[in-house]
């Protein structure tokens, strides 16, 4: 049902899980879903909602950009 990304440490996951929103990819920051231990950034994946694997690739390619945006200088 979902897939768990480990994003870079210096990567703010909350940050990109609201730019793949407003890119019209919804996914969730991991911090939430770990409140007792210190903060990871992680990327929540769910793709049981998809509807093919082409919308699944493109939703891929969008929070890959999104996150290397994140990571620019």
């Amino acid at each position: 049902m979902h897939l768990w990304v480990e994003l870079a440490p210096e990567v703010d996951d909350v940050s990109v899980a609201q730019a793949a929103r407003r890119d019209g990819v919804l996914v969730l920051p991991g911090r939430p879903f770990y409140p007792a231990e210190a903060p990871s950034p992680h990327l929540r994946l769910t793709f049981t909602a998809t509807a093919t694997t082409a919308e699944l690739e493109e939703a891929v390619i969008r929070v890959a950009a999104v996150v290397r945006r994140a990571m620019e200088p």
